[in-house]
């Protein structure tokens, strides 16, 4: 059975042409360290989540507030969309991942795509 993903938009914005970064958590937890440093940085705005029934049930709690496991920000002056979340997908879930990230690039005319990824060695 095909793993779905869904990705409600809370703000519609115009991102074509815009730069992606990957923040899921891999090899330790440097995308998410990577995506939640720009967010903050370049003060992004919460534009998605995604949810899956495959996603593990937890929560994130940031300023008081529960955040979706998986959430996308973005900014569109500055042209960034951020793919952010703290759990680490495991194996079954990155290719359904990646697809939903490269469908979400192509629906929103974006230019390229870029992870923070960290190597065991």
């Amino acid at each position: 059975m095909a793993i779905k993903i869904d990705v409600y938009k809370s703000k519609d914005i115009n991102l074509r042409g815009a730069t992606i970064v990957g923040g899921f958590s891999s090899a330790g937890i440097i995308g998410s360290i990577v995506a939640n440093y720009l967010v903050d940085t370049l003060n992004l705005d919460q534009i998605s989540v995604l949810d899956s029934n495959d996603f593990p049930a937890i929560s994130i709690v940031y300023g008081s507030k529960p955040k979706y496991p998986a959430r996308i920000f973005a900014d569109e002056k500055k042209k960034i969309a951020v793919f952010l979340s703290e759990f680490d997908p495991g194996n079954h879930l990155v290719r359904p991942i990646a697809n939903t990230i490269l469908s979400w690039a192509e629906e929103n005319r974006c230019m390229r795509i870029i992870t923070a990824e960290g190597v065991l060695t």
